[in-house]
């Protein structure tokens, strides 16, 4: 699989498909057609029709705003939404709220705002992926479902991983080679979901097994592959922050090894937060 990244500096896979993130957090999707016997049309503002089953999500307003338009989405499940994928022609956009407080509870909106560049000339038609629910259950395409919630198994595996490398390291002061060594303990970024697995297969979470990731399918293991890179560039991201904080304290700012306290902390924190998701009825793959 190979990786590039795009204006805003999202990093993307690359297909014959624009795979668009959202960041509650994001996630990349890819191709799939959301299977449903009828899937009704409605003419809407601008001449935009939303293929969507019913009882799931309702496009309610088109906008032009500036550089772009926005797709005003309400949630019509009657349950609460952890996460959806919809497309437009070659592009596809995945709203996750995985990692967030929230969700997209019944009757509530969402306004998914696409670049002008991103809809072709011609373009006039939304469809519905996937939807997953907090209950667990989920609609629409087998793969892109896959995808999510293998994405966020990678995610809950490399937050695991990372705690255990910070927690571990408690010799390491937080003065530049310090950063240093923490840096080439999390390691690069995998390049291949076999790359994935393999760097977090140690992870313990329940009774999920990491491994059988690679035989749930190419889209399950695309998934998890996307959940680790983007869990792990953002634990690099945080450790490469601590050279920017002062070695030394300087007034109410913290000085640079409360900093790396309180990231360790904050690792601890997710940890109890993935424990208590995969000991959950829904095993953490809401």
């Amino acid at each position: 699989m190979k990786w590039k990244k795009n204006p805003e500096g999202e990093m993307l896979m690359c297909s014959n498909r624009t795979h668009r993130q959202h960041y509650l957090t994001a996630a990349a999707v890819a191709c799939a057609v959301f299977a449903c016997p009828s899937l009704p049309s409605q003419e809407l503002r601008g001449g935009w029709t939303a293929n969507f089953p019913s009882n799931t999500m309702e496009l309610l307003e088109v906008r032009q705003e500036g550089a772009g338009t926005s797709f005003v989405l309400r949630n019509n499940s009657g349950k609460h939404v952890t996460a959806f994928a919809v497309s437009h022609g070659a592009v596809n956009h995945t709203i996750d709220y995985f990692e967030t407080p929230g969700d997209l509870a019944p009757g509530a909106t969402y306004s998914l705002k696409i670049a002008k560049q991103e809809i072709a000339a011609g373009e006039s038609a939304l469809q519905l992926l996937a939807m997953l629910l907090a209950d667990g259950t989920a609609q629409g395409d087998p793969g892109e479902i896959g995808f999510i919630r293998a994405k966020h198994l990678g995610r809950m595996a490399e937050v695991e991983r990372v705690a255990a490398v910070l927690n571990s390291s408690n010799d390491l002061h937080a003065d530049d080679p310090g950063i240093e060594a923490l840096r080439a303990k999390i390691g690069s970024l995998p390049q291949s979901a076999d790359e994935a697995i393999s760097s977090t297969r140690g992870v313990h979470l329940g009774a999920v097994d990491i491994d059988a990731v690679r035989t749930a399918g190419t889209r399950s293991a695309d998934g998890f592959l996307f959940g680790v890179r983007t869990a792990r560039e953002d634990a690099l991201w945080k450790i490469n922050g601590l050279k920017q904080v002062p070695v030394v304290r300087e007034g109410a700012r913290p000085d640079r090894e409360q900093a790396l306290s309180d990231l360790r902390q904050l690792y601890k924190s997710l940890s109890v937060r993935n424990q208590m998701l995969v000991n959950s009825p829904t095993g953490g793959l809401r």
